[in-house]
């Protein structure tokens, strides 16, 4: 979904799960290929990396939130995501899955 973040436009999409938000943001200009309340499964496309918002390069932001706050997406308690068992921290760098720069 568009929304604005510190007033500028960032394209963006909001996972939820049970009591959790997933929050996918920067993501480039008219590439979502999800809308409002569409199910996605695991490995589905659901848009393109970019540099929306306040971004200069492309990549993707990504932040789980235990949603504790049913008016603000972006309030509540951050909580750690996994991917293939890594516990990613800020400027991991994945390809292909696979970490390759901490």
């Amino acid at each position: 979904m568009p929304n604005t973040l510190g007033g500028s436009a960032t394209n963006m999409i909001i996972i939820k799960y049970k009591e959790y938000n997933v929050l996918l943001l920067h993501l480039k200009k008219n590439s979502l290929l999800v809308k409002k309340n569409d199910f996605v499964k695991i490995g589905q496309e659901i848009a393109k990396v970019g540099n929306s918002g306040y971004s200069s390069e492309p990549h993707l932001h990504v932040h789980a939130i235990k949603h504790d706050n049913k008016r603000d997406y972006f309030k509540g308690t951050s909580v750690p995501i996994t991917f293939n068992g890594n516990y990613l921290k800020r400027n991991d760098l994945l390809f292909n899955q696979t970490l390759i720069f901490r």
